[in-house]
């Protein structure tokens, strides 16, 4: 989203490269990088060619929001007015600019960890419907096949499915044992036992 040019000044260099940086650390979801990367541009009197602090928040302004658009379309950032807006604080507009950095960094530290449980979720239904004929599949044994804790299966699953990872197992077997059971080949027995079922009793209850 930034080009540097080959005929930039050292000083228009050394901006584009700060603005860079911070894209792609609002890009990372890194809210402390991004934030350092912000206060240095703010602050830095880029050797003698002094930028007016006007000019450097609105450079940033529109940074974080082309920024924001690319990498955090749905995030809510915080107001940023134009800078007059401060003029009774002038500590204010870094502020400003700092809070709307953290909004974007952490929707995109969101938006990853929601890409992760999707990609969790999709992988346990995958495994269940693979492994449901295994009468010794339950609640710790998942758990230790993906290394995750037994209570954070039950939210994970629970969240995405609306069910219970066991719930959701024994649903896959009831219907599959429907269907073996309209076939009509096979003792309800032998259909416990092919789904999965421990034992006959469970399958009548």
């Amino acid at each position: 989203p930034i080009l540097l040019s080959e005929t930039s000044s050292d000083v228009e260099q050394l901006q584009l490269r700060s603005l860079l940086l911070l894209h792609q650390h609002l890009a990372a979801g890194d809210a402390e990088s991004a934030v350092a990367v912000l206060e240095t541009f703010y602050a830095c009197p880029f050797d003698i060619q002094l930028i007016d602090l006007r000019e450097r928040y609105s450079t940033l302004k529109t940074q974080i929001l082309l920024s924001a658009r690319e990498v955090a379309p749905q995030c809510q950032i915080p107001p940023l007015p134009w800078y007059s807006y401060f003029r009774d604080d002038p500590s204010k507009p870094l502020l400003a600019l700092t809070a709307a950095v953290r909004a974007v960094a952490d929707a995109v530290t969101e938006r990853q960890s929601t890409n992760v449980q999707d990609d969790q979720c999709r992988q346990l239904l995958e495994y269940l419907q693979k492994n449901y004929a295994d009468s010794s599949l339950c609640a710790t044994v998942i758990a230790d096949e993906f290394r995750v804790s037994e209570k954070y299966l039950f939210t994970l699953f629970k969240k995405k499915t609306g069910h219970s990872p066991i719930r959701y197992l024994h649903s896959i077997r009831m219907k599959r044992a429907a269907e073996l059971l309209c076939e009509d080949k096979l003792t309800v027995q032998q259909i416990c036992e092919a789904v999965g079922i421990p034992n006959l009793g469970t399958f009548q209850k």
